[in-house]
């Protein structure tokens, strides 16, 4: 099973970045100001849901995070006008649980999206999330409960998640200890109040983006059983989000009054809850008995054989799987995670050539799509051709900005190519992105030794050496 980030890192890790870069954040102002500027909560939002990324924590399957973006950014559409710019993530954990951030980074936990049986009940957390950050909950809970320093008010947050996202007592009780007195539960909780607010909002969000408003009270039940089965078991989200039997009825009632033709879950969804299940074993062949008991039971569905596929690849038995995909091209559409599944089962069946031909094709109609790239340059560098899948990297990177483990990619394909110096550049760069700021300043120092380096490179090399010369400084 995944299991939770430990606290301590990311505390560490966290504190040191913000110290480094506390001069450029945003001045709060008092206390007295009631209330952030939207401008001030994103920065905010940005700077702790970088630490998030960089803790590892967060799914980085192109396929996830795409979708969970795409579900929430089109429902976000009737929640606002344009003030928010959301960003949707996917954490790794067994915990069910959401939560919003300061200026619209939301953040659903996988086991939540693997509790789900319909696409409506999970677009109902995410409109409740999304209803929270444009009615301001979030900011007016943490202004209320504290006086907020930069540092505190960050660590506070931080303390917050992790407490929650943690199945260790210890790391809960370094979350407690780390934030303020005001959440010493380790949670961020909304006054009754915000809570029927979000849900009143959080309806009307899901009715308008065309989902069946049913999911969320469908949704908040489901999660009351788990804790009414299991009293030692409350879902983190039922203790951050308090659901009683009067919000259930007031929230079904509101739903009922509405009507209209709901569409069925969306094939990216039932991909994405395969690909989630999948990770959520530790074992292939665990996964694997998994998907063929709900086939055997439910028949040829599009979840399960895409879960069996991804099962029987990691288990090294492409020809098995080729047969299931037979099946599973049969009853889908044309969709990117399928294409992907496609050139996976080709490669691994000894057709690279093959492989890279289909995602070539497809790469000329949704050009930079980042599935397809990943894949096409992992792909080149099995064939030995690591010039070709590092170009189309920095093609794809030039328009959406990499995470830790995308630079570090590109390390490998520069080392791949021979060139140490670009290689040792890019790992100085992973390093900066992880918050390692001595380790960056040690391998551009040692890329600056090299003779034969040109000017522009040179000019280049120096001038991020002397950034992060300045944030350690800082710190």
């Amino acid at each position: 099973m995944k299991q939770s980030f430990s606290f301590f890192y990311f505390f560490l890790v966290f504190a040191h970045s913000l110290s480094a870069q506390i001069n450029s954040l945003p001045d709060f102002g008092s206390p007295a100001d009631a209330i952030m500027t939207v401008s001030q909560e994103e920065r905010l939002g940005r700077s702790v849901f970088a630490q998030i990324l960089n803790s590892g924590s967060i799914n980085e399957n192109p396929i996830v995070d795409e979708y969970i973006n795409s579900l929430g950014k089109n429902m976000g559409v009737y929640a606002q006008d344009g003030e928010f710019n959301f960003r949707f993530f996917v954490i790794d954990d067994d915990e069910v649980n959401a939560f919003a951030l300061p200026g619209g980074y939301i953040g659903i936990h996988s086991a939540l999206i693997r509790l789900t049986e319909e696409e409506n009940e999970l677009a109902g957390v995410v409109a409740h999330e999304i209803a929270h950050v444009t009615q301001r909950h979030i900011s007016r809970t943490y202004l209320a409960q504290q006086e907020n320093t930069i540092f505190a008010l960050a660590t506070m947050l931080a303390g917050a998640i992790l407490a929650s996202a943690s199945n260790s007592s210890d790391a809960a009780a370094g979350a407690m200890m780390a934030g303020t007195a005001a959440m010493q539960q380790g949670q961020i909780n909304f006054t009754r109040a915000m809570e029927t607010d979000a849900d009143r909002v959080g309806v009307q969000i899901l009715f308008q983006s065309g989902f069946n408003p049913l999911g969320m009270p469908t949704m908040f039940e489901k999660l009351s059983r788990i804790s009414s089965a299991n009293r030692s078991i409350i879902p983190e989200f039922l203790q951050t989000h308090p659901v009683n039997v009067n919000r259930i009825a007031e929230t079904r009632s509101r739903a009922n009054e509405m009507r209209g033709d709901y569409a069925e879950s969306t094939e990216n969804y039932l991909i994405v809850r395969a690909i989630l299940e999948f990770e959520s074993f530790e074992l292939p062949t665990e996964a694997r008995s998994y998907f063929e008991s709900n086939l055997r039971m439910s028949g040829n569905n599009q979840k399960d054989l895409y879960g069996i596929i991804l099962s029987l690849l990691a288990l090294n038995e492409p020809d098995l799987a080729n047969l299931y995909l037979s099946d599973l091209v049969n009853m889908s559409s044309n969709l990117i995670a399928i294409t992907d599944l496609q050139a996976r089962v080709m490669s691994e069946s000894g057709q690279t050539d093959e492989a890279i031909a289909l995602l070539a094709n497809n790469l000329s109609l949704s050009p930079r799509n980042k599935t397809l790239t990943l894949l096409l340059a992992e792909l080149y560098s099995k064939r030995s051709e690591p010039e070709l899948a590092h170009e189309i990297l920095l093609d794809l990177f030039n328009i959406e900005m990499p995470t830790p483990n995308n630079i570090r990619t590109l390390a490998n394909y520069a080392d791949q190519m021979g060139s140490s110096t670009l290689s040792r550049y890019y790992l100085a760069e992973y390093s900066i992105s992880t918050g390692q700021l001595l380790n960056a300043r040690i391998q551009l120092e040692s890329v600056l030794q090299e003779e034969d380096l040109d000017i522009s490179d040179r000019d280049k090399y120096q001038a991020r050496l002397d950034q992060v010369i300045e944030a350690l400084d800082q710190s």
